[in-house]
């Protein structure tokens, strides 16, 4: 019963895949400030180690490799948001902003693991290009091997999948706005839905998206995947929701393609503006009766008395969820995090990220 966890960083629509293009864009700085102003003393930090923990003098050989792989027992520290401007491109170094990223990774594993008593075992960020230099330390706080990367050209289109204890995934397709995996018999896809998908304006054709390297099942059936058409408002009066079946079609057909099979559950930034959206658009694009993992109100693993309406900076569109295949797999919970990690020795929170971060429980049927 794997535990998939989601977390979209915020990349800049640029081509370079550094830390810069991660560090306080526009839509964390905008997050940062609602936050900050819109709530109290009302976040949670729950204890880690940290490196400095693990120093010389205690560890002569070195820091053991798996430093952050245990839970850490103890209570969570109820802390305030840092104040409205905290955030900025010139407040916040970029080294300083990845250890913000890293420990809300570390953040994020310990809430899941007070949650579900398991921690992640398929991490997947999206808007991050982990195999760039910038980010070669990320595996040692996902505790986690980085099973595959995309390199596309924006920053913003980047996806990394990072596996724990030594079981790879394999690649059973990638595209536009998607990256797809196989891992102990499941086939997950994590989505980034384009934007275009979701506007009545006319885009330009894309061009073919790139295989990728497949591994496991999908090297020995690979297909190149369709080229994806222009979701533009056609004379007939195409419709949002037809640009996303289309979507999901797409992504459905070049999994089984490359022998990758049926699609057990879809996770990640969906760009809906409400629940139902996706359920029912990949449940019409497959034929298969695809169901929402979560239905109402949000309480963050990282909230103290929190409840939103959603998972975007002002809690009220539902983009980042998650669906599971009804007839294939069973989903057991699901839980959401905030876009906070901690700053100042944790004795404050500040935007990260401008999207809430989810991760499922499921079991094969």
């Amino acid at each position: 019963m794997p535990i998939f966890s989601y977390q979209s960083f915020n990349a800049g629509n640029q081509s370079k895949h550094d830390l810069v293009s991660v560090t306080a864009q526009k839509l964390t700085v905008e997050t940062h400030d609602h936050l900050a102003a819109s709530t109290g003393a009302a976040r949670l930090v729950y204890p880690t180690l940290h490196d400095e923990s693990f120093d010389s003098m205690n560890y002569p050989d070195g820091r053991p490799a798996d430093r952050h792989l245990p839970p850490v027992q103890g209570p969570a520290r109820l802390v305030a948001t840092a104040p409205v401007g905290t955030i900025s491109q010139t407040n916040v170094r970029p080294d300083e902003f990845f250890d913000m990223m890293k420990y809300k990774v570390l953040q994020n594993r310990q809430g899941v693991f007070r949650e579900m008593q398991q921690m992640p075992h398929v991490t997947a960020f999206g808007e991050l290009n982990g195999a760039n230099a910038d980010f070669r330390t990320m595996n040692e706080y996902v505790v986690s091997d980085l099973a595959g990367a995309t390199a596309n050209k924006k920053a913003c289109n980047n996806f990394s999948v990072y596996c724990s204890n030594g079981i790879r995934a394999d690649c059973v397709g990638q595209g536009d706005g998607w990256y797809a995996i196989n891992y102990l018999g499941y086939t997950v896809v994590f989505v980034h839905v384009p934007n275009r998908l979701m506007k009545g304006a006319k885009p330009p054709v894309a061009a073919a998206a790139k295989p990728g390297a497949l591994r496991g099942v999908g090297a020995t059936h690979q297909a190149k995947p369709a080229a994806p058409k222009p979701y533009a408002r056609s004379a007939g009066g195409e419709t949002t929701e037809d640009r996303l079946v289309t979507f999901y079609k797409g992504i459905a057909d070049t999994i089984i393609q490359n022998g990758g099979g049926v699609i057990d559950l879809i996770m990640g930034d969906t760009n809906q503006s409400s629940g139902g959206v996706t359920p029912s658009v990949v449940s019409k694009a497959t034929s298969l009766d695809f169901k929402s993992a979560h239905t109402g109100s949000i309480s963050p693993i990282d909230g103290y008395k929190v409840s939103v309406g959603g998972t975007n900076s002002k809690g009220d569109k539902m983009y980042d969820v998650a669906v599971y295949n009804a007839a294939t797999v069973r989903m057991k919970k699901i839980c959401y995090w905030s876009q906070l990690a901690p700053v100042a020795d944790g004795s404050a929170v500040a935007a990260v990220t401008d999207h809430m971060g989810l991760a499922v429980d499921i079991e094969l049927i």
